[in-house]
């Protein structure tokens, strides 16, 4: 085992390759100290970086006001967006436009697109950064995915799931076009499961997000004619 898998934490070595960004959320204070010092001799270290933006933004969440867990979250992201925009555990960060550093994190994922523009995994963790604050961002993202994996039913089911967002959100659009086409997309999501179900989410995700669809259908007056 080399040193730098050797300084993780005891609990994740074993699952090290495939270690969780929110896994950092679960880190002591010792173990931090530990990562961060390891930072100190060797700022690229990818694994240490993922662990810890998972811890900061755990703390961010717990005490917003705290400038130096901010700072030190955002540190860390960045240096993931711009040297490994396709970790996988990226597509969970999501962050409003209100954040006070919402442009900066938005101008380094401009970049990664620009620097990765067929890169499938670069593409989705960026749809899913721009998701709230700009459904034609995000929706251009989605289109670009589709274009490079048209069969994947997951992506429609993105693709609906941002417009059904953005079409019930009273802080969003609540834009009946919305709904018409998160109707659509999901339509087209069971069309391609049908034909390989193997790929298809657990049934009960897809019931839940039937039923807010129908009642989608209902507060616009449309019919679902899809389902």
């Amino acid at each position: 085992m080399s040193k730098r898998k050797a300084c993780i934490p005891e609990w994740s070595r074993r699952s090290w390759q495939t270690l969780d960004y929110e896994a950092g959320a679960g880190l002591e204070r010792s173990e931090v100290k530990n990562l961060e010092r390891i930072l100190d001799g060797n700022p690229d270290s990818y694994l240490a970086r993922l662990l810890l933006a998972g811890y900061y933004q755990r703390s961010v969440w717990e005490q917003p006001r705290n400038a130096l867990n901010s700072e030190k979250y955002i540190g860390h992201l960045l240096w993931l967006i711009d040297n490994e925009p396709a970790t996988i555990d990226l597509q969970y960060v999501t962050i409003s436009s209100a954040t006070p550093w919402f442009d900066l994190v938005s101008r380094r994922w401009r970049k990664a697109l620009r620097s990765n523009p067929e890169n499938l995994q670069v593409l989705v963790n960026a749809a899913h950064f721009f998701k709230l604050s700009s459904l034609r961002k995000a929706e251009s993202l989605w289109k670009r995915i589709l274009l490079l994996e048209p069969s994947n039913g997951d992506h429609y089911r993105q693709l609906s799931s941002l417009y059904r967002l953005h079409a019930s959100n009273p802080k969003l659009l609540l834009d009946k076009r919305c709904a018409k086409k998160a109707t659509a997309n999901f339509a087209k999501a069971l069309e391609i499961y049908a034909e390989n179900p193997k790929d298809a989410p657990p049934l009960k995700c897809l019931r839940q997000e039937l039923v807010d669809l129908q009642s989608l259908c209902v507060k616009f007056g449309l019919k679902p004619e899809a389902f």
